[in-house]
């Protein structure tokens, strides 16, 4: 197997005993092979102990800028550790800049804990992190700036410099895209530092090959069944993006106030980027919307923190000459949970400027059922039912994603947004008068009421904050959290970061997260909001019950399942630690691979790798005398 960011490539099988040449072969070209070749990255070294020292002082001295906290609560460490491990510093070379003798000056950016993890082996594969910048010549231990870095494998676009939709000559990389707005005048887009493309050796850059091979006469297409004639294999090169807004993502709001500013200067950039270089974002979702407060800004200032719009990595110029609206048609991103009404049915192939100022509304919705005091947080199955109803709704036993349907029925008749039922009533007034004008565009037989255009929410916003000058400040509630075992829906899981990471049982007690328990489905835990004194309910269940008897050997041929083992009772422990499904539905369908006739231990060896790389679990294989296999999955005293 041969993997990069565009795909795998899996020679055939062969016999090792009746054909060893292939495998010394492979060996012997593989020893040859250089460390970029490998996949070494070698533009990255580990940090030195000052360098170090150098990074967590400045992360902690950009924290203190960003948030009024004191500097030795345990609030404050629990916000370092989001971006620093202990002896996990990593420096990246920078592309050298000129000083003032033009004389290159080398740099190095110190990273440690992303922020965004992917959770994929191909595609993109972006990881954002706080950077902290080092000239080599400065040998001063005093904090740095801290920037925003984006590591990404972006599409490679083979007919070089293009002209965007205002005339303007551009190399289709994100931050010359970035670069070009700025010029323009457009607002509340980060300034952008530098971008590159990550050298590999000498002159080459880093980048796939697997695009290379898919018309090369061994490649075996499958036929339809497996649709890898439809399959998008594209050429991705390693891409390195910093900005000077190093902040935390919509979800980190404070209040109604902040998230109703910061959702609004957002709008203001795709306005503008509209307005001056008919340029659309096309990626609006809570994590591509940053609140930063500004180094010169007084941190009892009535205004809030101000919302930048980043990862325009997915924009594009609008052909204004079309009345299609944009110059090719829209394709799903991953952020289905926040796609406008029209665009998930499949109404509309085509992404224009409106679907944009929507997916706000979708935004602010979504922040507001997460992250501020409402009474639906009080019943956990009605706020997922809200979720799912909302955000994750598609269409069954179609070939591509299609729904849209609660969105629709929340436009017409505020059917999930009632339920919500937040403490600030501005908040609802605000949505409800949004979705008025949302609404009014559904109505053909009356297009003169049709209010949907960006002057018209240039002037509810207005007219909003006028009517509302003191919006509440203090309406923050975590309603779900990072780990909660009900919200295992895309939309939370997307926006929340949540990886599968183990977190041993203290750290969770520690973070307040849930503990999952092995012991009766339905036991319930409280949690009090500390400003209001309302209590949240907040409803455990077993795992191991959650799975349904996973564990058991599966029924075949007639046989009874397997008993347990003497001294292990269900949901409860053993010598090897409480037997918890993670991963319900990937198991079952393991066991049922495992089940097939013919296969073995050694034959599923390779998928057992993959559940223990991407969870680290431990999954015993056990022979059984009737040939089949079953699998058991014990987690010692991890939890994912």
């Amino acid at each position: 197997m041969r993997w990069d960011r565009s795909g795998l490539i899996v020679s055939e099988t062969f016999d090792i005993i009746e054909q060893p040449h292939y495998l010394c072969q492979f060996f012997w070209r593989f020893s040859r092979l250089s460390d970029p070749a490998r996949g070494y990255d070698s533009t990255v070294e580990a940090a030195s102990q000052a360098e170090e020292n150098i990074f967590r002082l400045s992360i902690q001295a950009h924290l203190l800028q960003q948030i009024t906290l004191d500097p030795a609560s345990d609030a404050m460490r629990g916000y370092l550790n989001v971006h620093y491990k202990p002896g996990r510093v990593t420096a990246i070379r920078m592309q050298p800049v000129a000083n003032g003798a033009g004389i290159p000056v080398p740099r190095k950016l110190l990273i440690s804990r992303p922020i965004c993890i992917p959770l994929s082996p191909s595609g993109r594969c972006t990881r954002t992190y706080w950077a902290v910048v080092v000239d080599e010549t400065d040998p001063s231990a005093a904090p740095r700036d801290v920037w925003l870095l984006k590591d990404t494998w972006r599409i490679f676009d083979s007919s070089g410099a293009r002209d965007s939709a205002d005339g303007e000559a551009s190399d289709g990389r994100e931050g010359s895209i970035m670069q070009h707005l700025l010029s323009k005048g457009v607002p509340n887009v980060p300034p952008v530092v530098d971008h590159w493309d990550v050298v590999a050796a000498s002159d080459d850059i880093q980048s796939t090959v697997t695009q290379r091979y898919l018309d090369a006469a061994w490649v075996s297409k499958g036929g339809d069944k497996y649709r890898l004639r439809r399959a998008r294999v594209v050429h991705r090169v390693h891409y390195r993006l910093v900005l000077k807004i190093a902040g935390f993502d919509l979800l980190q709001i404070s209040s109604t106030e902040e998230l109703l500013y910061a959702t609004h200067d957002a709008f203001k950039a795709l306005l503008e980027a509209y307005n001056r270089t008919n340029r659309l974002h096309r990626d609006v979702h809570p994590g591509n919307i940053i609140l930063y407060r500004d180094d010169t800004a007084d941190a009892t200032r009535s205004r809030p923190r101000t919302g930048y719009l980043i990862d325009w990595e997915n924009s594009c110029g609008v052909n204004t000459a079309s009345s299609a609206g944009s110059i090719f048609d829209y394709e799903p991103s991953l952020q289905w949970q926040f796609l406008s009404w029209e665009l998930a049915s499949g109404v509309s192939k085509t992404h224009r400027i409106m679907d944009d100022v929507e997916s706000i509304i979708y935004v602010v919705i979504y922040c507001g059922m997460l992250r501020l005091r409402c009474e639906l947080a009080r019943d956990r199955m009605a706020l997922v039912e809200g979720f799912h109803v909302l955000f994750d709704t598609k269409k069954p036993f179609t070939d591509t994603n299609q729904g849209g349907g609660g969105k629709l029925n929340d436009i017409l008749y505020l059917e999930t947004t009632n339920d919500i039922k937040w403490t600030s009533t501005a908040l609802l007034n605000w949505v409800s008068g949004a979705y008025a004008l949302r609404k009014s565009a559904l109505n053909p037989s009356h297009p003169s009421d049709n209010r949907w255009n960006l002057k018209s929410v240039a002037q509810f916003w207005a007219s909003f904050f006028a009517q509302n000058p003191e919006l509440p400040r203090d309406d923050r509630a975590v309603n779900v959290m990072s780990r909660e075992v009900y919200f295992s829906c895309a939309a939370p899981r997307i926006a929340l970061g949540t990886v599968f990471q183990p977190t041993i049982i203290s750290q969770m007690q520690r973070s307040g997260t849930l503990v999952v328990s092995d012991l009766v489905r339905g036991t319930k835990r409280a949690r009090t909001e500390p400003n209001t004194g309302a209590t949240y309910d907040f409803a455990t269940v077993s795992m191991a019950e959650e799975a349904g008897g996973s564990t058991k050997k599966q029924k075949s041929d007639g046989q009874e399942p397997a008993k347990p083992k003497a001294g292990r009772s269900r949901g409860g422990r053993s010598k090897r630690g409480r037997v918890v499904i993670v991963f319900k539905r990937m198991i079952l369908h393991f066991m049922m691979l495992a089940s097939i006739r013919g296969h073995n231990v050694r034959n599923v060896a390779p998928t057992c790798e993959y559940f223990y790389a991407i969870g680290r679990l431990d999954l015993d294989i056990r022979r059984r005398a009737n040939g089949r296999t079953f699998a058991s999955v014990t987690d010692g005293h991890q939890y994912i």
